[in-house]
């Protein structure tokens, strides 16, 4: 569990023992906008919907199969497949 991640979770235990809102917030150093996202994600997920999740990122624009050609391709040189080398 990251820092993050305990941050949302005390955050989540202070609200269920009647801290306020901007009590919350202002402990923490964040906006009260950010407190009551936490807060919500944890009425609608329980305490789980306030850990962290992977973001999905980029689709991978090579196979695996591809990628273990590379170092293969890669010690041949850029100019064995017509890349003109820049001159020094």
């Amino acid at each position: 569990m990251d820092w993050k991640e305990s941050r949302r979770l005390r955050a989540w235990t202070l609200d269920q023992q009647g801290w306020r809102l901007c009590d919350i917030a202002e402990f923490f150093g964040v906006t009260k906008g950010a407190v009551s996202q936490w807060l919500s994600a944890a009425r609608q997920h329980g305490p789980e919907g306030l850990l962290a999740r992977p973001l999905p990122g980029a689709v991978p624009k090579l196979s695996a199969e591809q990628k273990q050609l590379l170092p293969e391709f890669l010690c041949h040189g850029a100019e064995a497949y017509g890349f003109i080398a820049p001159a020094r």
